[in-house]
């Protein structure tokens, strides 16, 4: 039998976090921006390679573009170092 890898489930509610987040924003920029963050913060736990790959799947999906996560992530990955 084989066991179910736990980290598989939870980096899959990355996307799915993403999707409540940004599908529940509406017009707002503060609301966006926030979302963007958490996101971010959300990602900023893997590693660059799985980054890369939740950036490009999260915006193939979602109406957010590669520059703004990329951005962000790079602000949150700054901040978690200092």
């Amino acid at each position: 039998m084989e066991l179910i890898d736990t980290e598989l489930i939870n980096e899959d509610e990355i996307v799915l976090h993403a999707e409540m987040l940004l599908g529940n924003i509406g017009n707002s920029i503060p609301k966006r921006i926030k979302a963007i963050e958490s996101i971010c913060a959300d990602l900023v736990e893997l590693s660059p390679a799985k980054q890369e790959v939740y950036v490009n799947e999260i915006t193939s999906q979602l109406s957010v573009t590669k520059k703004e996560l990329s951005t962000q992530l790079k602000e949150t990955l700054a901040a978690e170092k200092a």
